[in-house]
């Protein structure tokens, strides 16, 4: 990611994704596992036949994501619009609790 919240490639996504799956597989799939990758990585995503039926079958998910926002959406199962008004709460918060203190 870069300091604007672009996600940008990473190097060997497959073999990242292939090596997560297999620890998922050791622990036993649930379908509620599932990795975040860069978008722009997709094009180049070669998986073996195990992990694509995996995925048909709705036990192992490849979310693709182009910016920050929508990977934290995904991680915590709430609109970042949500997400920010938490933050900018928890900072008033803060704030008042230094000014409080004065």
């Amino acid at each position: 990611m870069n300091q604007k919240g672009d996600i940008q490639v990473v190097g060997g996504i497959a073999e990242k994704v292939e090596g997560f799956y297999s620890t998922c597989k050791r622990k036993g799939l649930t379908g509620d596992q599932g990795v975040i990758i860069p978008k722009n990585n997709s094009r180049n995503l070669v998986l073996s036949d195990e992990l694509n039926e995996a995925i048909e079958k709705g036990m192992f998910k490849i979310y693709q994501v182009e910016r920050v926002e929508q990977a934290l959406e995904i991680l915590t199962d709430m609109s970042f619009d949500y997400i920010k008004k938490l933050a900018v709460d928890r900072l008033r918060e803060f704030s008042k609790i230094k000014n409080d203190s004065k």
